[in-house]
């Protein structure tokens, strides 16, 4: 079967290890460390996510400056300004012509998803057309009651028209994606870490039941980068797609169509 052409739509880069604290500080971050590991793969493009203020919407920018034929740019914000500032912002971003969709972080951003601000933000980011990249990966020291995927079902709901990717897929609560994904036309999920962690274990078909059910209409291929790499990523994703012949048919959708038909155009 010949390889469709891949994006990766979930990763992260940075300037240097010195410019990062914590886990991320020992990898290496820079694009071009991404850019071997994508070519180890045969990977085409890669979707850069930056988190404000941690990992700069500058920095992937200037990357997308330097090799623009390789990576698709979103941007951040920092959530702990006011509104306004942060709807400035969004509309000096919006101006450059340059990014493709947002990128929010819940859990580093310490974002409430019920807060109402939430709400108009996201409102604000789907009405020039960008997709909206969200973790949805419960982990963390706050409260995990927090961080569950139905915790979100509000903003989707209040937000219809926004184009919304929840990443990781819910990790370890995968089945209440499963719901949300089906029954919310404006929900995808990326495979980021979820293939990984959950590869060769006792859960691996439940996963792979859970992707079926949400279709490859709404799956997106993704490494996390720096965390795993796009090619050890891609190579697990089709090892665990093979049993599955509704997903392995569709595998152009999940590698490249369903993100290319979500970029802001």
């Amino acid at each position: 079967m010949n390889k469709p052409m891949t994006i990766d739509a979930h990763a992260h880069i940075s300037v240097s290890r010195e410019a990062l604290d914590g886990a991320w500080s020992s990898l290496d971050t820079l694009p071009e460390n991404l850019l071997e590991q994508m070519d180890i793969g045969n990977i085409s493009k890669a979707v850069l996510l930056p988190i404000d203020p941690f990992l700069p919407t500058k920095w992937v920018q200037d990357a997308f400056d330097e090799y623009p034929d390789r990576f698709i740019p979103f941007f951040s914000f920092d959530y702990s300004g006011s509104e306004q500032q942060i709807i400035s912002r969004i509309e000096e971003l919006d101006s450059t012509g340059v990014f493709k969709g947002a990128k929010l972080h819940p859990r580093l951003q310490s974002i409430d998803l019920g807060d109402t601000k939430l709400t108009r933000i996201c409102t604000h980011i789907a009405s020039f057309g960008y997709p909206i990249l969200m973790d949805c990966l419960p982990y963390g020291p706050q409260l995990l009651k927090d961080t569950l995927p139905l915790r979100y079902e509000p903003l989707l709901k209040a937000v219809p028209h926004g184009n919304f990717i929840l990443a990781h897929a819910g990790g370890i609560r995968f089945m209440d994606m499963m719901l949300m994904a089906r029954t919310n036309p404006n929900v995808w999920i990326d495979t980021s870490r979820i293939i990984d962690y959950f590869a060769n274990s006792p859960f691996s078909d439940q996963v792979l039941f859970a992707l079926e059910k949400i279709g490859a209409d709404k799956i997106i291929f993704g490494s996390d980068f720096p965390e795993t790499s796009p090619a050890k990523s891609y190579t697990l994703l089709e090892e665990f797609l093979d049993p599955s012949k509704v997903l392995s048919d569709n595998r152009s959708k999940i590698m490249n169509k369903n993100i290319l038909s979500l970029l802001k155009r």
